[in-house]
């Protein structure tokens, strides 16, 4: 950097902290465009943000800076930036919020820097915003003496006494069947009434919040507390009582962007109560398509996202294209904007290629358009796929899950008039009904069967990725002639045998161990809590065993804790989320790939992609013998165990600990059978055919 450089960045940041001092109030529009004059100036204004943030320890000033610090700030930034504080108000409620999570760093030091000794009822209400995570009343327990250890007189008209509290709590934690009703009479005055309500929302008791509902003034709320509740009473399946207090919160920000979503969803509903379906193909088509040449319709892609579905579409596509099509895919309006940190937005390409196959972002100005903004995705979609479509004279157009993409790609096709596809790769609803049985009560779960079905249903063929799902379309009415089963795959040549990685093996300190191992997302359905007690149970048996678990997601922090509680830490190693081009090098350090899939409709019905990794990789595997899994597993390519039984789960794995000669043939015959099977240029020359029988070449 040149002097003249460097002066330029020393007036900058007097400037900045002069416009700090003299703009307390500002909305940061200044700063903001300060720092998209480039990362010297990014720096300089997160830099002297800081600074004054540290000097000026109240919850006014965090507010006011947290727009800013939330961009701009790294993690230690955030970090010292709370030591700081914490360190300046001893007695500051932040232990306490930081212990159960409580959103980003920045919000907890907001928090904590509100919780000081001139308290005020207005305060409260930041309080209650800031810990709703805890679902415990122990939480609040910590909330409320803080509370009227430090608060303002004026806070004891809102806070009932002490007794009247941990009645409340006490109630709270009650599993009588009179809970409810129980809790509503312990209210005696409006102010409790309120207190009540706003400790339903954050221990996020939606039968609670719609038994007391009638007692409050929604305007009494926060726009937080408005769009938590209207978001409990969403979920809860209670449609029409969520909408009057979505309606009621302020547009901007999160909360706004929450209530805006489930209104538009709800609006939505017309598509479902109007009757509505695509219009009629076009018979003269727009322009002359060009043969075998084909647009793919997405919901996301790799680089930005590295999800099965993505790795999915990426094999397959190379697979077409390595059999002489033209092979392009479309994603959704404003993708990836809602997955790249703004910092990072630049780097956004409208065009792009990943080997062989041609991606296009419809960037749409930055603008993420929410699928549950049916209409208006619809036609930006829509718009879009016909625009890329002209490009490159596409002959057909092949949609991939879930139904708002499959129709947005029928609508596009029909108006071009040339024929589509949709390939389901899962039900969304059928997922969630696995985890929430009301799920299936609601106008919502009504709403995606109704889009998912008449997706497959107006298209032209559906690929179906499993025969469960396969059998699932045909039961919801889809006529079964023109649905074809294209599974799962693997890049056979990208993914072989390789010699250990003994380098990391010593870092992980699996050097000379049998690794039992498993790469992917830690889903509530993937069984590992039974992956654990088998291992507690076999480690007498097997001091030379470890586990290597390779993955992030919404287990992850139960699992750190289970592996805890069963004296598992020594053996087991937890990685975290890790970079997909790592992933060969970690399956070199395993042995045996257990998939222990818990039985539920969506993994009875949907095929997961590591099982075929594993296998190429010459990996023993054992699977769980869920539907889709015994349409794989034969015995010469792998082991089935019975579905969340952990006694057969231990008796198979410790056959394959005991008899590495059974290793040896497993792994062999699974990559064997992979090749023959569930290689993307197998499986894409299936497809191929299909695209020829609809005349696309």
């Amino acid at each position: 950097m040149t002097l003249r450089s460097r002066l330029g960045l020393v007036r900058l940041r007097r400037q900045i902290a002069a416009h700090l001092d003299g703009h307390p109030d500002s909305d940061g529009s200044q700063l903001t465009e300060w720092a998209s004059r480039g990362e010297g100036h990014r720096e300089a204004v997160r830099r002297e943000t800081e600074t004054y943030a540290a000097k000026h320890l109240s919850l006014h000033t965090f507010q006011t800076a947290e727009a800013l610090l939330t961009p701009l700030a790294n993690r230690q930034t955030i970090a010292r930036l709370a030591a700081q504080l914490k360190a300046a108000q001893p007695r500051l409620l932040y232990p306490y919020l930081a212990d159960i999570k409580v959103g980003i760093a920045v919000r907890q030091a907001v928090v904590g820097a509100m919780a000081c000794d001139d308290f005020t009822d207005a305060d409260l209400n930041v309080l209650y915003d800031g810990a709703h995570a805890p679902l415990k009343p122990e939480y609040l327990r910590m909330v409320h003496d803080f509370v009227r250890e430090h608060a303002a007189d004026s806070v004891a008209q809102v806070v009932p006494a002490p007794a009247r509290i941990d009645r409340l709590l006490e109630l709270f934690e009650s599993d009588l069947t009179s809970r409810t009703a129980d809790i509503a009479a312990w209210a005696q005055t409006p102010d409790e009434h309120l207190f009540a309500f706003r400790t339903a929302i954050t221990l996020r008791d939606p039968a609670l919040i719609e038994h007391l509902r009638s007692t409050i003034d929604i305007e009494q709320l926060t726009d937080r507390q408005k769009s938590r509740a209207a978001s409990l009473l969403w979920r809860g399946g209670t449609e029409e009582l969520a909408l009057p207090f979505a309606r009621a919160v302020t547009a901007g920000g999160n909360s706004g962007r929450r209530a805006r979503a489930i209104i538009d969803e709800y609006e939505s509903f017309d598509y479902m109560d109007s009757g509505w379906t695509p219009p009629a193909l076009n018979p003269t088509p727009l322009y002359t398509p060009t043969p075998r040449s084909i647009l793919h319709v997405l919901h996301n892609s790799l680089p930005y996202r590295t999800t099965g579905s993505a790795n999915r579409t990426q094999g397959l596509l190379a697979g077409l294209a390595g059999n002489g099509y033209s092979i392009s895919a479309i994603n959704p309006p404003g993708f990836p904007y809602d997955d790249v940190p703004p910092d990072k937005r630049d780097t956004i390409k409208a065009d792009f290629e990943v080997g062989p196959v041609r991606y296009h972002n419809l960037l749409n100005g930055g603008e993420v358009i929410p699928r549950f903004r049916l209409g208006e995705f619809l036609d930006a979609y829509t718009a879009g796929i016909i625009e890329q479509a002209r490009r490159d004279q596409a002959a057909l157009i092949h949609s991939a899950s879930n139904g708002y993409n499959g129709l947005a790609g029928t609508v596009a096709a029909r108006t071009i008039g040339i024929p589509n596809i949709y390939e389901v790769r899962g039900l969304n609803e059928e997922g969630r009904r696995s985890r929430d049985e009301h799920y299936a009560t609601t106008r919502q779960y009504a709403f995606a069967h109704h889009l998912e079905t008449l997706a497959a249903n107006e298209a032209d063929r559906v690929i179906a990725i499993t025969e469960g799902l396969r059998n699932t379309l045909v039961e919801r009415g889809v006529d079964p002639a023109k649905i074809i089963v294209v599974p799962n795959g693997v890049n056979t040549e990208r993914f072989g045998p390789l010699e250990r990685d003994e380098e990391l093996a010593r870092q992980y300190g699996l050097e000379g161990k049998l690794v039992i191992g498993y790469i992917g997302s830690l889903n509530w359905y993937e069984g590992h809590d039974l992956l654990f007690e088998a291992v507690r149970r076999l480690r007498p048996r097997h001091p030379d065993m470890r586990v290597l678990i390779v993955g992030g997601g919404q287990e992850y922090e139960h699992l750190l804790a289970l592996r805890s509680e069963l004296g598992l830490d020594d053996i087991i190693v937890m990685t975290g989320r890790l970079p997909f081009e790592q992933v060969e090098a970690h399956y070199s350090l395993i042995d045996i790939a257990p998939i222990t899939r818990s039985s539920s409709p969506v993994t009875e019905s949907t095929s997961p992609l590591k099982p075929f990794e594993a296998m190429a990789m010459g990996k023993t595997v054992i699977s769980s013998d869920v539907a889709v899994m015994k349409e794989v597993f034969n015995g010469d390519n792998g082991l089935l165990y019975t579905k969340d039984d952990a006694d057969s789960l231990e008796s198979v794995l410790e056959r394959v600990l005991l008899d590495e000669s059974l290793r040896t043939r497993l792994g062999e015959g699974g990559r064997s059978w992979v090749i023959a099977e569930r290689d993307w240029r197998t499986l894409a020359a299936r497809v191929a055919a299909l695209y020829a029988e609809l005349g696309a070449g």
